[in-house]
């Protein structure tokens, strides 16, 4: 639970990002302005951002932009067509000592103007809805800095992105507090797997939910990588960023055998691979058996795949005695103990987590 909260703050923080940068830029423009940065100077280079495949930087170009502390740098910024304009920046300044605003004014006292806003290392962006010029305004505290921006330009992937196919990664490039969302078709029971990946490593994070059919939340994503246990039918990933980025899926068929209680209880063989599934928002446990015809060093091993909630297990003998408990993160874990002849039972505990698992009796 803890960990669900921590994500729906992240994302009400991401989202809220542009906003609070955009009215910290005027409170930072008049500060850096009475500290003597009052004078403009223009740039004789004019950045222009080509357009590129969405998901990819590849093609972008570099420029390099020598700034100081008692002027405001302005460089034009030519837009062939609508779209999404990236500015990545990077600087030797210290971090927070060097802002970058992107906006529609050459007037760089023209807060109202600005589009984009950001402190490098960090990918400033906008969405332009016209072609033409628009302006990078850059102010520094530092004596000198040098300003090294990436530029490219990139359609945007808002709304409904088409159907995703299993394993195969595809390309993006999101707006704030406009969604895109990615259809999944699962054939049967399991556990899926979704992963993105942002582009640059100066870009914003990502917000990811897992709904239904009808984009109902089902489940909020945990981080760039998140398992979910599920039925078969049509699903959704609404990815909610301003990042361009890559997201892909892979699926995994489990049946859900049912063992719900002890009585329902299945029977583990050695050598064999059991395998089982938690379907999301699922609560109750799922039981195994062991019998054991003399005394004998037992060896489980268990891989899960959910998310860092995990799950957990317990192992009791017949009459309910537990003689061993832990958690299953993700991947593998073992267990290995010497038990006497007799019955053991195996539960498997959801731990308000999603995903499947397997256990093999070794």
């Amino acid at each position: 639970m803890d960990m669900k909260c921590e994500q729906i703050k992240k994302e009400k923080t991401i989202k809220g990002t542009k906003k609070i940068m955009l009215k910290l830029a005027g409170m930072v423009m008049l500060l850096m302005l009475c500290m003597g940065a009052g004078k403009v100077a223009y740039a004789q280079t004019t950045i222009t951002p080509p357009m590129l495949k969405v998901g990819s930087t590849s093609g972008a170009k570099s420029y390099q932009f020598e700034v100081t502390a008692d002027q405001t740098l302005t460089v034009p910024v030519s837009v062939s067509q609508a779209g999404k304009v990236c500015l990545e920046a990077t600087t030797d300044a210290f971090e927070g000592y060097l802002r970058v605003n992107f906006s529609k004014s050459p007037d760089p006292k023209s807060q109202e103007d600005f589009i984009g806003v950001g402190f490098p290392p960090r990918t400033i962006s906008a969405y332009v809805e016209t072609p033409g010029t628009y302006y990078m305004h850059v102010s520094t505290s530092e004596v000198q800095a040098t300003l090294n921006i990436k530029a490219y330009e990139t359609s945007i992937t808002v709304g409904n992105a088409g159907t995703l196919s299993k394993g195969k990664w595809v390309g993006a490039s999101g707006l704030y507090e406009k969604p895109a969302y990615f259809k999944i078709i699962v054939p049967s029971s399991g556990c899926i797997k979704v992963e993105t990946k942002t582009i640059s490593k100066y870009e914003d994070g990502i917000s990811t939910k897992f709904t239904n059919s009808k984009k109902k939340s089902l489940a909020q994503g945990m981080g760039t990588v998140s398992y979910y246990g599920i039925n078969r039918g049509t699903y959704y990933v609404k990815v909610d960023t301003n990042a361009v980025y890559k997201i892909r899926y892979t699926f995994e068929s489990a049946a859900d055998k049912k063992n719900t209680t002890k009585k329902k209880a299945v029977s583990l063989k050695q050598k064999k691979t059991e395998k089982g599934l938690f379907i999301l928002k699922e609560k109750k446990s799922r039981w195994y058996k062991m019998t054991l015809k003399k005394t004998q060093t037992v060896k489980l091993t268990f891989n899960a795949s959910t998310n860092k909630n995990g799950f957990s297990y317990a192992i009791k003998d017949s009459k309910g005695k537990q003689m061993a408990s832990n958690s299953l993160p993700v991947g593998k874990k073992q267990f290995k103990k010497k038990l006497k002849a007799g019955t053991y039972y195996l539960e498997i505990f959801p731990s308000s987590s999603s995903g499947c698992y397997s256990i093999k009796w070794n």
